[in-house]
C-alpha cells in the first residue's frame, strides 16, 4: 500500500486544545506501551488556547489547499518580520514536509522546540521526518511526545498508526488510525490510511466506503485510487479495478513518482491477466 504522503495538521493542530476524557484515556494506552506513561503535571494542566496570527493562518489554508509555493511564500514573509515566532516556525516546518524538503523541516522544528518546548506539532514534524527515512522506533518516540502535548493531535494519532502498519501490527494500525478519523473525519489521507488497514486485515468490505468516502472528498489522490483497484479486483470487479489502476498511473505519472508508476503498471498487467482483458479491451474501456 502507498505511504502516506503528509500530510497533515493544518486547522487547529497548532492550537492546544483543554484534554478530552477519551484523548487522555487513549494517550496513556498509546504512552504506557512504549514505558512513557503520562505524568501527573500533563495531565492536570493542559496548555492554554492561544491565537494564531493571521498570516500563519493564512499560510496553513493555502497548505490545505495544496498550494505548497504560496503557503511557503505567505509564512516566510511573517517569519521575516519575526523569525522567533514559534506558530510560525512551526507551520513553515509542516509546509516543507509537504515539499519534500526535510532537512529543512526538521532544522525549524529543532528551533521552534528550542524556543518554547511545549509543542505539539514539532514534535509530529519530526516525527513523519524520521517515518520518511525509515526511522521508525525514532518516529513512534517524537509522535507519542506530541501525543502528550497534545492528546487530540490527529497527526500524531496518524503517525503512530503508519509505523505500526509498516511493522505489521494491522489491529493496532487500524484503532489509532480510527482515532485520528475522530478528531478529523473528512481527511482523505487518513481515510487513505484506515483503508490500507482494511485491506492488510483482509477486510475489503469494510475498505470499500472508507475509500469511496476519501475519493469523493479528494478524486486525485493516487494512493486511494490504487487501492480501490485492489479492492474491486477482490470482489471481482476487473473493469472498475482497471478503471481505478488507470488513474492511479496517470496521477502518478503528473507526480513523476517513479516507484509507484512501476507499481501501478505491474499491477495493470496483473489484472490484465486475471481478468483476461485484450489489448482492445483497455484501450476502449479504460
Amino acid at each position: 500500500m502507498q505511504k502516506a504522503d503528509k500530510t497533515f495538521e493544518f486547522k487547529g493542530s497548532m492550537i492546544r486544545r483543554m484534554f478530552l476524557l477519551a484523548g487522555i484515556l487513549l494517550a496513556l494506552v498509546l504512552l504506557t506501551a512504549c514505558g512513557t506513561p503520562e505524568t501527573q503535571e500533563n495531565s492536570e494542566n493542559p496548555a492554554p488556547v492561544t491565537q494564531l496570527p493571521s498570516q500563519v493562518v493564512d499560510g496553513m489554508k493555502l497548505l490545505h489547499e495544496k498550494n505548497y509555493e504560496a503557503a511557503m511564500s505567505t509564512v516566510l514573509a511573517f517569519l521575516a518580520t519575526e523569525p522567533d515566532n514559534t506558530d510560525a516556525l512551526s507551520a513553515m516546518s509542516l509546509i516543507y514536509v509537504k515539499l519534500g524538503r526535510l532537512t529543512d523541516a526538521s532544522q525549524l522544528a529543532k528551533r521552534s522546540l528550542e524556543i518554547d518546548p511545549d509543542q505539539s506539532l514539532p514534535y509530529s514534524v519530526l516525527s513523519r521526518a524520521k517515518f520518511q527515512t525509515s526511522g521508525f522506533e525514532e518516529a513512534l518516540d517524537l509522535a507519542r511526545q506530541a501525543l502528550r502535548i497534545d492528546p487530540n493531535s490527529y497527526l500524531a494519532y496518524q503517525l503512530i498508526g503508519e509505523v505500526y502498519l509498516r511493522q505489521g501490527l494491522n489491529k493496532d494500525a487500524l484503532t489509532v488510525f480510527k482515532e485520528a478519523i475522530k478528531l478529523e473525519p473528512n481527511d482523505p489521507e487518513i481515510l487513505n490510511l484506515l483503508g490500507s488497514g482494511y485491506i492488510k486485515s483482509n477486510q475489503h468490505d469494510n475498505a470499500l466506503p472508507i475509500l469511496l468516502k476519501a475519493q469523493e472528498i479528494d478524486p486525485n489522490l493516487a494512493g486511494v485510487n490504487f487501492n480501490l483497484a485492489v479492492v474491486y479486483a477482490e470482489s471481482q470487479d476487473g473493469v472498475k479495478a482497471m478503471k481505478h489502476i488507470d488513474i492511479a498511473e496517470h496521477l502518478y505519472t503528473q507526480a513523476e513518482n517513479k516507484p509507484w508508476m512501476a507499481k501501478t503498471r505491474d499491477i495493470k498487467r496483473l489484472l490484465a491477466q486475471k481478468f483476461e482483458f485484450t489489448p482492445d479491451d483497455i484501450t476502449n474501456k479504460f
